[in-house]
């Protein structure tokens, strides 16, 4: 989940059943807009990637550690002149997909 307050939070199902966050992690200089989860089942052998979108336009990469105990920064991809308003990808052809204030769609 994303916050106002530049949190990340990367929650996990227990055996209970009750969702518990794992991982926060704090943004700065800049607010989390859109997020999407690349998980382990799509990629079988690589780490899960959390792609993040930003209020200044960047795209964030995050890859989430094995123990679920924190991220790792990844690249950082200069995508739009405003904030990312959706991130999709096209996994496929590898392709990370955004749309932005700018009124731009942008593949990565």
């Amino acid at each position: 989940t994303l916050a106002s307050d530049r949190m990340i939070r990367v929650w996990v199902r227990r055996e209970t059943g009750t969702f518990w966050p794992t991982i926060n992690h704090a943004l700065t200089n800049t607010f989390p807009t859109s997020v999407e989860l690349h998980a382990a089942a799509d990629n079988p052998g690589l780490p899960q990637r959390l792609l993040v979108g930003t209020d200044n336009g960047n795209i964030m990469e995050f890859l989430i550690l094995d123990d679920f105990q924190g991220l790792r920064a990844g690249k950082v991809f200069l995508a739009h002149a405003g904030r990312v308003q959706a991130l999709a990808t096209a996994r496929k052809l590898g392709w990370i997909l955004s749309a932005g204030r700018d009124k731009y769609l942008q593949a990565h």
